[in-house]
């Protein structure tokens, strides 16, 4: 049985088992096996179980460079326009080791026009840029599919080309 209280944000493995070794271990972030292996994480924020496969991971580009994740938020909060990269993604199911499904927003904080381009046709199959206008809180959510990243809500101050 496993117990949790979110609110002192504490918790309590409580694992009968009729072995000598623990099938369970408390770190600081997760509950792993006994190989070493994450199994359950708690939000240090919000005291919320999560499986491996669906923690949010953020990446603030603050320069021109590289977007590494494939899930989770971009926060650009570098102060003149950005010079960005996605790479595209993985045809087929995470558990195949694809990225299909996978949602990607990307978030300005600054107004300037950042650029993010991935290789040719990567966005909708026919796009490979994203240019953003020049005011705050402009954004795009990208879903991956099948190799291509596609528009899932509409964009917000972002336009989509070929170049």
């Amino acid at each position: 049985m496993i117990s949790f209280s979110s609110a002192a944000k504490v918790i309590r493995v409580l694992w009968k088992r009729n072995t000598p070794e623990p099938d369970f271990a408390f770190t600081a972030a997760a509950i792993t096996d006994k190989n070493g292996v994450p199994r359950v994480y708690v939000d240090p924020v919000s005291g919320l179980v999560v499986t491996p496969g669906s923690i949010p991971a953020v990446q603030v580009l603050s320069g021109d460079g590289a977007i590494t994740i494939k899930q989770g938020t971009v926060f650009i909060t570098k102060g003149s326009a950005v010079a960005g990269t996605l790479a595209a993604p993985v045809a087929g199911l995470p558990t195949a080791g694809g990225d299909d499904g996978k949602r990607l927003l990307i978030e300005s904080t600054t107004a300037f026009a950042h650029v993010i381009t991935t290789p040719a046709n990567k966005i909708n199959g026919a796009d490979d840029t994203a240019t953003f206008g020049t005011a705050v809180s402009n954004s795009i959510e990208l879903v991956a599919y099948n190799g291509v990243w596609y528009v899932a809500n509409t964009a917000k101050g972002v336009t989509l080309t070929e170049v």
